[in-house]
Parts: C-alpha cells; sequence; structure tokens
C-alpha cells in the first residue's frame, strides 16, 4: 500500500494484491489493526503530506493533495488537521518561517 500512495488504488486492488477478498481484507484488518485498509492508506498518504510540508518540498495544498490521490483538496485540509493540529497551508507557513 505504501507504494502507492500517489496512485489510484481501491479496496479490490488491494485485495487482489494481497490474495484474498476484499471482505476478507477488512475483516483482517480490523481485527489486527482496528481499523480498514483505506484508514490506512490515508493515514500513508497523510504522513507522506507532512514530510512534504516539513522537508518544503510542497509549495501548494491543492497540488499536493492532487498528487496524493485527495480528489477534494478541502477534505484533505480537515483529515490533515485532524492529524497534525494545524491545516497544511498553515504548517507550510510555519515551516517557511522557520527555515
Amino acid at each position: 500500500m505504501r507504494e502507492n500512495i500517489h496512485n489510484s488504488i481501491t479496496l479490490d486492488e488491494i485485495a487482489a494484491a494481497a490474495g484474498c477478498s476484499s471482505r476478507a481484507l477488512q475483516r483482517m484488518f480490523k481485527e489486527y489493526r482496528d481499523t480498514s485498509p483505506m484508514h490506512i492508506l490515508c493515514e500513508y498518504r497523510l504522513s507522506a503530506a507532512h514530510d512534504a510540508i516539513v522537508s518544503g518540498s510542497a509549495r501548494n495544498v491543492t497540488d499536493l493533495a492532487m498528487h496524493l490521490q485527495f480528489s477534494n483538496p478541502g477534505r484533505f485540509s480537515s483529515l490533515y488537521r485532524n492529524a497534525y493540529g494545524m491545516s497544511p497551508s498553515a504548517m507550510m507557513r510555519f515551516h517557511e518561517k522557520s527555515a
């Protein structure tokens, strides 16, 4: 999944790569990770976004969101804020000032 953070990927495709049905994959993730495969993929994408922002390689929230397969930049910003405590644009400004 980590290798596909920049690609559009479905639950069925992840399950096929794992050699099981999508339902079986969901059950395994729920049992062992207490979450869904798509939630983990979202976390990987948010982490990649954060790394890009902190390193200074991200210059634009919309482009970053689209590059990481978030189809709605507003939703991306909301998810990012929930994960990191500030919006991606605020995080960019913070790291620009401290650089």
